[in-house]
């Protein structure tokens, strides 16, 4: 019986001196590769992309772990605008995700990044475990909990602090210049983004906070930490992207519907003075509630303190009781609301307020003129009395005889 236990031993311990010697083996042919996609023509890739992998030196193959796949695939606009967005982690094979982006005609970048051998096979296990579906999902915000920050987090833990430490001084870029960019000019969006995100995001952000971003982050291991990207061959096929319009392109088009606007308000404000109000404050209402709404309760961090709250403002719904009469109060409160656009339209030409919503403001405040001077149309109107000569005044008795 002896005999037989000191053979199960001994075997034991090859089974043990075998399993070390292949993890050795794995870590020694194995690397850690960083791919950092080029933005795409969707508004879900308008950023770029970026993938951690484990890949096998001699052949080429290996797991790479995407960190930006929602679990909604074709999430809403006013869930996009709402955040919150459940993210979570895909394990995926390395020569499918190459061939992937490059078949989108999106270039890839390949960054080898100088983990230690023997500390390969823990890392890669540390993926594994994130990718599991109980423990991979996570709460998605834009800026400060994406793909690329997770990744940015596991390399620097990876490099012990070295990330990290290189990344220590401060950038010139804020929030909104990134999605400005991102972007690319379209008025719709542009006008979503100025009312939804707040002062936060005019704030000058951290070297550190800028590689949220993958073109970013994969220029800052370049510069600093000495990683030349490699561009994976066969995508030379650049994604057409959207030209960017002008700067002042954005501002003409606001002024021809402000005057356009005032101009159609004018003309049906002589027809129906009392229903004009009441479109407005239907229109302005409902935009100021969702702002409100999303401002309020939204997930995004940079959405207040935001000053769009006083250029839409909810409490224009109760404008809609001008249709049953108009009362000295809407004046007042029309007056009131023209005031508020225009201080806030001055404070950011006077750089006080750095939330660029000056047209936005603008825009508001032609409207509610237009609304105003209808009320005062409305109020000025005659009311109609009885036709003349069919009653006597009772102050003027009748001389008949």
């Amino acid at each position: 019986m002896p005999r037989f236990l000191a053979w199960g031993a001994f075997f034991l311990f090859l089974l043990m001196q075998g399993g070390r010697a292949s993890a050795r083996n794995e870590g020694a042919e194995a690397r850690v590769v960083l791919l950092t996609m080029s933005p795409g023509g969707d508004s879900v890739s308008q950023f770029g992309h970026a993938e951690l992998c484990i890949v096998s030196s001699a052949r080429r193959r290996g797991d790479c772990f995407n960190y930006g796949v929602p679990l909604d695939k074709a999430p809403s606009s006013w869930a996009i605008a709402r955040g919150g967005l459940i993210y979570h982690v895909q394990r995926e094979a390395f020569d499918r995700v190459d061939r992937h982006y490059q078949s989108q005609g999106r270039a890839v970048w390949a960054q080898v990044i100088p983990v230690p051998s023997e500390e390969i096979p823990a890392l890669h296990r540390q993926l594994i475990r994130d990718a599991i579906p109980q423990e991979s999902e996570y709460e998605y915000e834009p800026f400060t909990k994406n793909c690329t920050t997770r990744v940015r987090d596991i390399l620097d833990a990876a490099l012990h602090g070295k990330l990290r430490l290189s990344a220590v001084g401060g950038s010139a870029v804020t929030y909104r210049d990134d999605a400005a960019g991102a972007i690319r000019g379209d008025a719709f969006d542009a006008t979503v983004m100025d009312l939804l995100l707040g002062s936060r995001g005019d704030e000058t952000l951290t070297e550190w906070e800028s590689l949220y971003l993958p073109r970013r982050l994969r220029e800052h291991l370049a510069s600093k930490l000495g990683l030349v990207p490699r561009l994976l061959p066969s995508a030379d096929v650049a994604l057409p992207q959207r030209k960017p319009r002008p700067e002042g392109q954005r501002g003409a088009a606001w002024a021809l519907a402000c005057c356009i606007a005032f101009v159609v308000l004018l003309l049906l404000g002589r027809l129906c003075a009392r229903l004009i109000p009441s479109l407005i404050a239907l229109s302005l209402g409902v935009s100021g509630a969702a702002l409100w709404y999303l401002i309020a309760f939204g997930a995004h961090e940079q959405a207040w303190p935001n000053y769009a709250i006083l250029v839409l403002c909810p409490l224009d719904l109760v404008l809609i009781t001008c249709v049953r009469g108009i009362g000295v109060w809407v004046l007042r409160y029309l007056e009131i609301r023209i005031f508020l656009c225009a201080l806030v339209a001055a404070s950011v030409v006077a750089e006080i307020i750095s939330q660029p919503i000056a047209t936005e403001a603008l825009t508001v405040g032609v409207i509610l003129f237009s609304a105003l001077r209808a009320a005062q149309r409305a109020c000025s109107l005659p009311d109609r009395g009885p036709p003349q000569g069919d009653h006597l005044s009772a102050k003027e008795p009748s001389t008949v005889k």
